[in-house]
């Protein structure tokens, strides 16, 4: 790796840096940090860009200084001319071949290209040299910093592609036994990561051992569809897994694009512009309804596919619709395509950028955004690695926009003629009618013979349908959500899905409807507008709102089929409305798991038209759904898309005055564990819900348990456990032993606040043998976290850290694993394990960069400052203690007086 002036510099590792192979010395771990930075950044620095990437927004004293002194040192170490200010900026000058983080991912673009060429040899050449030089197998090892933390997540992930990649191409080259013991490692080490789980099971499957496959795939902790489809071809015994064709990877990148036209004609031009504008940047294409705009996008994603092997994702935005999808939704939906687990999901947008950006860093993918209301909307949507294109597709005229054309008079012929399959002389005054909209002159060419006196198209052919299918049309258009299967427009339909299938294929057929995936229609924006013109005129408002009530209920049967699997004791299917409809039949847990991902922006939509459009009897069943959805999103990133129609449902029920909807908003609103800014904002809606919710004993378990665990938080265990108590006499009697035991393992935590330590101690171990028995994995994990703090607060520290190393071991989303290591941190305080402690804790930091989990982030830097006081190292310790504090306080939890205290013994008051 030959470099300018003789520099390498380190990152895939510990951070050093090299003259001519001799080492150089870059100093501390804060002076090796501003290194990575300017080396990451790719551009010049100010100190104060510096100073966030190292301290985030909370600065120790003196960190100016000490920036100037790392700079200093660093220039005297490099030279001035490799180390240069420009502006009020540092820069470093060096050649890309200098960095080996840049060496990697040049190695992997050419394993990328040459694997695509089916020249497998080369792939695993590059792809093993890219991988050689990784130093230990993490990043930025020993780093500080908010920076380095987000670098070394993108890193890590990206030496586990490379892995997955090699392992890949061994597997394509028919070493399927040889890549076992890889690939259950690689599993190990990253146990949310579906590629090298799928990798397994077709090493496992071609290797003749079914049923170690299937093994694989029950120990997922939530199953993706495509990890699915791959246990449902198993157990077919599909012949087609045992040879795949040259060059193709085993584990594909996300293909998310709609089907490509077959019978596509013209645009040459606009294409070729497309093409060309693709390689500067962003493409938008701008124009009316109707004009070709989506599926010109769509045309021109699959011509540019190949040249985009890290994945091709679609989302439409909804930006015409009355409530268009928000940007937070949006990124768990491309998150989701990315192949992160549900639970893996931030909760903040803007920690949901991150995660999706870092994704595709360094990656080339194409994304297709369709139906863009603004640039507002877009823009946290948009990549920042150069390697990925983004096609974009607007009513709205957007800068720099490409406008698309109507068709002219000899196109509009042409794409008649070449659909219909035959010459139509008599087409001049229908075509006039079609006003060059690509989707009219579709609808005619399904007309042939032409309708006489250049009819208008859309009125000929809904003319032309039976009255099923007249009706069919007109009311699968009254939903806002953006598509539709089978099961759901049998709902809409009140009929069976044989005769749904029949009706929506038929429409497909006459243009009325466009199949975007398997089993998945929708209706064109223009489409859309005249079915509902056509309902309004037809249909009376019952038979509308019907039709939507028996959508809302197909949703909420299928979500509490789902919980079933999810939780099969749940006592929330016996206390919400029976649907009129069954609902999607879903046959084990990941069948549930894998409609929830897919159903969540489906629900949204639906739960914002009802109680929008305040269809009578949907406040009911909008807040049941959102009650029984609330539970499978339950301590995820994503229960926090529920906040706006949660509120929606309030001021509705608040008008009508109904109680039981508004108590189990209010529930929705408070629940502590689901990421509420403030614990007293939670305190009192939780408190609100519980007073309203005195009729209904479902909501009054839920919430009384909800507030006494917000109760406890803030401090005040003596109004807590009664709550606690109460919630649990209320699961046992309702048959919910998991519930139960959760509550009772809180109400130990309340016993324990109260100095009540033998009591606790017996109550929580209980809870935690209870939770054994039953065998549910997230009751188990609550039980034994609960079980170290509350051993922990007795001094039984070697038994807190086994209870929480325990947890440990079981599958975990993110902020679960995050917040362990960060109470295992503090009890590695304890046994005086300080740099343990840090490691516990930089871990903890390290999960919880992609979660934005706020609170563990707090109990993790307590932890980290802890331990580097013990240590001898006062003033980053300051700096950690000090954004801790701030975190608790605002937050409004207990732990913040006994942080203000320490801070105040070791450093005086503020």
């Amino acid at each position: 790796m030959d470099s300018h002036n003789g520099l390498r510099f380190h990152l895939l590792g510990p951070v050093r840096a090299e003259h001519h192979g001799h080492p150089l010395p870059v100093g501390s771990p804060v002076q090796r940090a501003v290194l990575a930075v300017l080396l990451l950044g790719g551009r010049p620095t100010t100190t104060r860009e510096l100073a966030a990437a190292l301290w985030g927004d909370t600065l120790p004293e003196g960190a100016g200084r000490t920036l100037r002194t790392c700079i200093s040192r660093l220039r005297a170490t490099l030279g001035e001319d490799v180390l240069r200010s420009e502006n009020g900026a540092w820069s470093l000058r060096t050649s890309p071949e200098a960095l080996d983080a840049t060496v990697f991912d040049a190695h992997r673009a050419a394993a990328a290209a040459a694997r695509e060429a089916g020249d497998l040899a080369t792939a695993r050449e590059r792809l093993g040299a890219a991988l050689a030089l990784w130093e230990g197998g993490t990043a930025l090892a020993g780093l500080p910093g908010p920076y380095a933390e987000q670098e070394r997540a993108r890193l890590d992930d990206l030496h586990a592609a490379a892995r997955e990649d090699l392992l890949d191409c061994a597997i394509a080259a028919g070493e399927h036994a040889e890549t076992v013991a890889d690939l259950r490692a690689l599993v190990a080490d990253h146990p949310l990561r579906e590629r090298p789980r799928a990798l397994l099971m077709l090493a496992l499957d071609r290797s003749g051992r079914q049923a170690e496959a299937l093994a694989v795939f029950d120990a997922a902790p939530e199953p993706g569809p495509g990890l699915t489809r791959l246990r449902d071809r198993i157990l077919a015994g599909d012949g087609t897994l045992s040879a795949p064709a040259p060059g193709t990877p085993a584990g594909a990148a996300p293909d998310g694009l709609p089907p490509d036209i077959r019978d596509f004609t013209g645009r040459e031009e606009l294409l070729a512009r497309i093409k060309d504008a693709s390689a500067r940047g962003p493409v938008a294409l701008t124009g009316p309804a109707g004009v070709g705009k989506t599926t010109l996008a769509v045309h021109a994603a699959h011509a540019l596919r190949h040249a985009h092997p890290d994945g091709l994702l679609h989302l439409d935005l909804r930006g015409t619709d009355p409530a268009p999808v928000d940007a937070a939704t949006a990124l768990a939906q491309l998150l989701h395509a990315l192949g992160v687990d549900q639970q893996a999901v931030p909760e903040s947008e803007e920690h949901r950028t991150a995660l999706y950006r870092s994704l595709l860093h360094g990656r080339r993918a194409l994304v297709l955004l369709d139906d863009a209301r603004d640039a507002e909307q877009l823009r946290p949507l948009l990549p920042d690695s150069p390697g990925c294109t983004v096609l974009i597709t607007s009513s709205t005229p957007l800068d720099e926009g490409i406008p698309v054309p109507p068709l002219t008079g000899a196109e509009a012929l042409h794409m008649l003629e070449t659909i219909a399959g035959r010459p139509c002389p008599d087409a001049a005054a229908v075509l006039e009618s079609c006003a060059g909209l690509p989707l009219t002159v579709r609808i005619a060419a399904g007309l042939v013979p032409l309708p006489a006196g250049g009819a208008d198209v859309l009125h000929a052919a809904y003319d032309a349908l039976d009255p099923e299918q007249a009706r069919a049309f007109r009311l699968l258009a009254l939903a806002d959500a953006p598509s539709f299967d089978t099961a759901t427009a049998a709902a809409v339909l009140d009929t069976d899905a044989r005769a749904a299938a029949a009706l929506t294929n038929s429409l497909a057929e006459a243009g009325l409807l466009q199949p975007v995936a398997p089993d998945r229609h929708r209706h064109h924006d223009l489409l859309k507008s005249f079915a509902r013109l056509q309902s309004e005129h037809t249909d009376s408002p019952p038979v509308r709102d019907a039709a939507l009530l028996r959508l809302l209920d197909h949703h909420l049967a299928t979500a509490a089929n789902a919980l079933l699997h999810h939780r099969p004791d749940s006592p929330v299917p016996r206390h919400v409305r029976r649907p009129s409809v069954a609902g999607q039949p879903l046959h084990d847990k990941a069948a549930a798991a894998g409609w929830l991902r897919d159903a969540h922006p489906h629900l949204l939509a639906t739960v914002d038209q009802v109680l929008r459009l305040d269809v009578p009897g949907g406040i009911r069943a909008a807040t049941d759904l959102l009650t029984t959805w609330g539970q499978l999103l339950a301590g995820t990133g994503l229960h926090a898309d529920l906040e706006p129609p949660a509120r929606q449902a309030l001021d509705r029920a608040r008008k009508d005055g109904d109680d039981i909807s508004a108590a189990r908003a209010l529930r929705l609103l408070g629940a502590p564990r689901l990421g509420p800014d403030t614990y007293g904002r939670a305190e009192a809606e939780l408190r609100d819900s519980v007073r309203l919710a005195e009729p209904d004993p479902l909501t009054l378990a839920l919430a009384s348990h909800e507030h006494g665990a917000v109760l406890l938080a803030m401090g005040r265990p003596e109004e807590a456990l009664p709550l606690l108590t109460r919630a649990e006499e209320a699961f046992r009697a309702e048959g919910s032993p998991t519930h139960a035991a959760e509550a009772l393992a809180d109400r130990a935590g309340a016993l324990s606040a109260l100095g009540r330590t033998d009591e606790a101690v017996e109550a929580v171990g209980r809870a935690t043998e209870e939770a054994r028995a039953l065998g549910h994995v997230p009751t188990l994990v609550h039980a034994l976290t609960e079980s170290g703090r509350t051993l922990l607060r007795a001094g039984r520290t070697a038994t807190a850290t086994d209870r929480l190393r325990e947890a440990l071991t079981l599958p975990l989303p993110p902020r679960e694993e995050a917040l362990l290591w960060a109470r295992l941190a503090h009890c590695r305080l304890d046994q005086h394990l300080n740099r343990d402690a840090v490691t516990d804790a930089e871990r903890a930091l390290t999960l919880e960069a992609g979660t934005g989990a706020t609170y563990c982030r707090a109990l993790a830097l307590w932890a980290r400052g802890r331990a580097l006081l013990a240590l001898g190292e006062p003033r980053p310790a300051q700096g950690h203690l000090r954004e801790a504090h701030e975190l608790l306080e605002r937050r409004g939890a207990a732990e913040a007086g006994a942080l203000r205290a320490l801070l105040d013994e070791e450093f005086g008051a503020p």
